[in-house]
């Protein structure tokens, strides 16, 4: 279904509303149409090239938020998103440490939608693809933007949910300036103060790469994890 840029007609259930703790447990990655066709331009490779899970590999303890909205409620994206990038040890450093996160928030600018600006960690090898010679660890502003191209959220009559969403990542340190992505999220609520899911990015080639019509349009890499919620207080 057709959402605006932000992704704010994504209606999660009521019971979301509020602060949680996510426990992030990686549980599989898998390359469909084999190693050949992922390179380190592929959403997913390098760090932070996808923004929902900017480390894979990494098992932290993030923090979530969903605010209250009729009907149900809406993910809290300004308070979320730099949340789990602290949380993924990317090193990300925001100017802001609390909300509303001066760095964060909702751009009309093309291209439209949540807007992200931090200083990040590089590997050795983005620091040789940025042509910077490596000294440690080295830090270099990020400027990303998430576009929801499409969205939709299924509730079940206990009130559990599965959402997908179809998400552009504009970002300045993606070699094609662009990557896209689908997010797929299962909560299942199983106490008033815990729930438990699942979350998958599938990760797929732009025109510009040289192996997209070889990809057919499908995804060249999936990573899924678990989830453990426990909520800290409620909105």
């Amino acid at each position: 279904n057709d959402v605006d840029a932000f992704g704010d007609q994504l209606l999660y259930p009521a019971w979301l509303a509020g602060n949680w703790e996510v426990k992030y447990e990686q549980s599989d990655i898998r390359f469909p149409k084999g190693w050949g066709l992922l390179t380190e331009d592929t959403a997913g490779v390098s760090m932070g090239a996808i923004l929902r899970l900017p480390n894979i590999g990494a098992n932290p303890l993030a923090r979530w938020r969903f605010a209250p909205a009729v009907g149900g409620s809406n993910a809290d994206w300004s308070y979320t998103i730099p949340n789990v990038l602290q949380a993924f040890k990317t090193g990300a450093n925001l100017s802001s440490s609390a909300p509303p996160y001066r760095d964060s928030g909702k751009s009309s600018i093309n291209p439209a939608g949540w807007s992200y600006s931090y200083r990040q960690k590089l590997t050795p090898q983005q620091v040789v693809d940025t042509q910077q010679a490596w000294q440690g660890p080295v830090t270099v502003q990020r400027n990303v933007t998430l576009s929801w191209l499409a969205g939709e959220v299924w509730r079940d009559e206990d009130d559990n949910c599965a959402v997908v969403e179809w998400i552009k990542q504009s970002d300045d340190m993606m070699p094609n300036g662009a990557a896209q992505y689908k997010v797929f999220t299962l909560l299942r609520r199983i106490s008033p103060d815990m729930a438990e899911g699942r979350l998958r990015v599938a990760s797929f080639l732009q025109p510009l790469d040289a192996a997209y019509i070889e990809a057919n349009g499908e995804a060249i890499a999936i990573f899924d994890y678990k989830l453990n919620l426990r909520l800290l207080n409620s909105s």
